[in-house]
């Protein structure tokens, strides 16, 4: 407690409360109670004590953050109980202080639906309107898990009546680490953008998470972020304009990339038009470039599980849905059904072939791999003419930095430049692989007659 109270004492003069995570299984954790069943009445006076202790010490304390039932955690459900009483538990102890509760809504238990993508969904939606006022329900961007590139996540605009919030990743966890480098900014206003047609207006996730759409009067905008003990921070000097982005769109989701870019640059390389030009525009199509040469369109977690970072098509094969045929995953009405898990308008719309979104067509569908995915470019063709590009843009990249040398300091330079070499050996690696694994697996050569055959080329 001395630690936390000397953060918040030093956070309280610029408006900042101190929040804390905590274990849900706490009374029985630590407290020396036989339980954490939270509709027993030792374990609620439990809480009620601690959450006093806590208060005493920082009286604009915020709340909890709580993970539940999820990845080894515990949670209600070990108790029979739901996670909308386990929340409101919490959230009767904190309200006469005024905390709030931060509830994770990720539950990936495989006995709820075979499609992982539907599991949080279904979990959650049956307790809408069941969560007290002072209870936020922190969603991620995508069902999954904070992949390069998701559908937006139904339960937001999907829960009408339980205030929910928008949580990003900004440590890059599967985008590269923190040796790629991926500015995600963009990637966070495609979800922001989104209209989720739950209500005729004001329906964009932006105005969801704002508390326009259903009447919240609070709002939250929530990061993991990837602060460490490296000199600048972040393990390289770029992956600082995430935490940037993120801070600006938390106040002002409506601002532009661009904007937030020219900013950024400014801030940390100075003003000198040069610069500006070329590091914007490494950061602009770096999220575009990561995508072309290390995943299969939206099909998600094609990476090692091991460390989240080598190709390991094979391991994953059950969300690509690979086979000798086609690929994607059908999820349609036809297919696993998760399409009907968002409003009327956008399940039509992904429910479609024809008017899905190029970018999501292998989230929803399976498709054979001669199917024209771009006019004259079959699905095939377009998995290989991707990694091509995506390697000789991370090359595009090295070429545009080095074109910078002497326009800063030598270990803001070599400290970009060393993770630019890696990162684009790292696409060469992922290149021969999936090129490799497709045409292995397809036995369609490529049109513009490169080698796909061997991993070594």
């Amino acid at each position: 407690m001395p630690k936390v109270r000397a953060i918040a004492n030093v956070y309280r003069d610029y408006g900042v409360k101190v929040y804390l995570a905590v274990r849900f299984d706490s009374p029985a954790a630590i407290g020396g109670l036989p339980t954490a069943d939270p509709l027993d009445a030792n374990v609620i006076k439990w809480w009620t004590k601690k959450v006093a202790e806590i208060y005493e010490a920082i009286p604009d304390f915020g709340g909890f953050l709580i993970k539940a039932d999820s990845e080894g955690q515990h949670g209600p459900s070990e108790y029979g109980r739901t996670h909308a009483q386990g929340a409101n538990m919490l959230a009767g102890v904190l309200k006469p202080h005024a905390g709030i509760v931060m509830w994770r809504a990720f539950v990936y238990d495989p006995n709820i639906d075979a499609d992982r993508a539907k599991r949080s969904y279904k979990f959650y939606k049956p307790q809408d309107g069941q969560f007290a006022g002072n209870v936020f329900l922190q969603v991620k961007n995508g069902p999954l898990d904070f992949q390069h590139r998701e559908p937006i996540h139904p339960l937001i605009g999907g829960m009408s009546n339980t205030k929910t919030g928008l949580e990003l990743q900004i440590t890059q966890e599967y985008t590269g680490q923190a040796t790629h480098l991926v500015w995600l900014v963009p990637q966070w206003k495609s979800y922001l953008d989104f209209d989720t047609k739950a209500t005729t207006l004001n329906a964009r996730v932006k105005d969801v998470i704002a508390g326009t759409t259903f009447g919240y009067d609070n709002s939250l905008f929530a990061g993991v972020s990837n602060m460490g003990d490296s000199p600048n921070w972040t393990g390289q000097t770029m992956a600082q304009a995430n935490q940037y982005g993120f801070g600006r769109l938390s106040w002002n989701p409506s601002l532009s990339a661009g904007a937030i870019a020219d900013e950024w640059i400014k801030i940390t390389y100075g003003v000198d038009p040069l610069v500006i030009a070329g590091i914007k525009s490494i950061l602009t199509g770096s999220w575009s470039t990561y995508e072309k040469y290390s995943m299969i369109g939206s099909t998600g977690e094609v990476r090692s599980p091991a460390n989240h970072f080598d190709p390991d098509m094979v391991t994953n094969q059950t969300y690509s849905m690979a086979d000798a045929s086609g690929v994607g995953f059908d999820r349609t009405r036809a297919g696993s059904g998760y399409v009907n898990q968002y409003s009327a308008a956008v399940a039509d719309m992904y429910n479609n072939l024809a008017t899905t979104p190029p970018e999501f067509l292998l989230w929803f569908h399976h498709v054979l791999y001669t199917y024209n995915v771009f006019p004259g470019k079959t699905v095939i063709q377009w998995i290989y003419d991707t990694h091509f590009e995506g390697e000789a843009e991370a090359q595009g990249m090295i070429d545009k930095w080095v074109s910078l040398k002497g326009k800063m300091s030598r270990v803001c330079f070599y400290d970009v430049l060393k993770n630019l070499n890696a990162q684009k050996a790292q696409a060469s690696i992922w290149r021969r692989y999936i090129n490799h694994y497709f045409w292995d697996l397809s036995g369609i050569a490529d049109d513009q007659g490169r080698s796909v055959s061997a991993r070594s080329n």
